[in-house]
């Protein structure tokens, strides 16, 4: 992994101590390629300007950013860019013909929107166009939110040329500075609306935010009808570290849907007698587990499920457990009795773990909407 652009001195710490950045530019890769001649490409530029004018606007070190250089377009999420999208305050996403084509792009989109509605905020998606986009192309609330946009007509060549392309030039006036100036101003009004207010007198409360129903309807990007059933399941979900950053993808979407997910979390230098402890702990506390399938070796898989057995199998009759298969297609399902096989070896679709929630309820302790086992 690369370094992306980010202001380390105006980073800010969330509750549990990480990072947290004011703005995350999400971008298609291919729309950040250096022209010929230049030395940067232009998504890099911008954000470089923008950084320049929220000083101005913010004071003191203005706004920290978080932009990457170093992943393709379908490289699966690693878990700390994963959080670092999920913990910023907003989202500045470029829209071309290349981000509706981008499945890491998706990732993103849709980290930031389960993350920002599960914090009760409001707005906080900054759209810009490079090239005009089908509105009918994005996903469904996206169309309802008006890009700020970087291209005009070319009348000469009847063609849309992209203001600031390769480089900016000095004139004031023109729609490439309009643009970053009017860009500037929305993030900052927003940044400082979201940022700690002065302290209350006691007795005095607050309310958050509420999320505009475009933010909400986005979460998951999918249409709530065809979500699944799923609120009030706890999971334990399984993964080696082969499969950590499909797992946080997952976690995320999952998550969005009412799930709540529990995940081993070794201390460094815990001892192998600890870590399976703390494992039954967490597993005391789900309904089921859900174990990863990815680049996974089978005999791990089998280890965990072992382990399950041993607080689930004693003491829960019907269905307590699930591989998720992802890609890449071929690899066999587990040899396992009575697990749930769930095939998403050509791609991850929540719809197909409906069967497995449904089935967690029914065995669970009182029937469907039990609480925890």
């Amino acid at each position: 992994m690369g370094e992306g652009i980010t202001t380390a001195a105006s980073q800010t710490r969330d509750e549990q101590g990480e990072a947290a950045f004011d703005l995350f530019v999400s971008y298609a890769h291919a729309d950040d390629e250096v022209p010929s001649g230049a030395q940067r490409g232009w998504v890099t530029t911008l954000v470089g300007e923008l950084k320049k004018v929220l000083r101005r606007k913010l004071g003191g070190e203005g706004a920290s950013v978080w932009m990457d250089h170093a992943l393709t377009a379908n490289q699966l999420v690693i878990p700390t860019l994963a959080a670092r999208v999920e913990r910023s305050r907003t989202l500045l996403l470029v829209l071309s013909p290349g981000y509706g084509m981008s499945d890491w792009c998706q990732r993103e989109l849709a980290g930031f929107v389960a993350a920002a509605v599960a914090r009760g905020e409001g707005d906080s998606i900054f759209l810009i166009e490079i090239e005009p986009v089908a509105r009918d192309t994005l996903p469904g609330p996206l169309r309802d939110l008006a890009p700020l946009r970087f291209w005009e007509p070319d009348a000469d060549r009847d063609e849309p040329r992209l203001s600031g392309y390769p480089a900016p030039n000095a004139d004031e006036h023109s729609l490439y500075w309009k643009m970053v100036s009017r860009l500037a101003h929305q993030i900052a009004q927003r940044l400082k609306a979201s940022r700690s207010p002065p302290p209350l007198p006691a007795g005095h409360r607050v309310a958050p935010l509420a999320p505009s129903p475009a933010l909400a309807l986005l979460a998951g990007l999918l249409p709530q009808a065809q979500l699944p059933e799923a609120d009030g399941i706890a999971l334990y979900l399984h993964a080696a570290p082969e499969d950590q950053a499909a797992a946080t993808e997952i976690a995320t979407l999952l998550d969005a849907t009412g799930v709540t997910v529990l995940q081993p979390r070794p201390a460094p230098g815990q001892s192998f007698h600890d870590c399976l402890l703390q494992n039954e702990a967490l597993l005391r506390q789900c309904h089921g587990m859900l174990m990863v399938n990815g680049q996974s070796p089978a005999g791990n898989l089998l280890s965990a499920w072992q382990l399950a057995r041993r607080v689930f199998g004693v003491r829960r009759a019907g269905t307590w457990s699930a591989a998720l298969h992802l890609p890449p297609p071929g690899r066999p399902d587990l040899p396992i009795h009575n697990l749930v096989q769930i095939d998403c070896r050509n791609g991850f679709d929540i719809t197909r773990l409906a069967g497995f929630f449904s089935a967690l309820r029914a065995a669970a302790p009182g029937g469907a909407g039990a609480g925890h086992v």
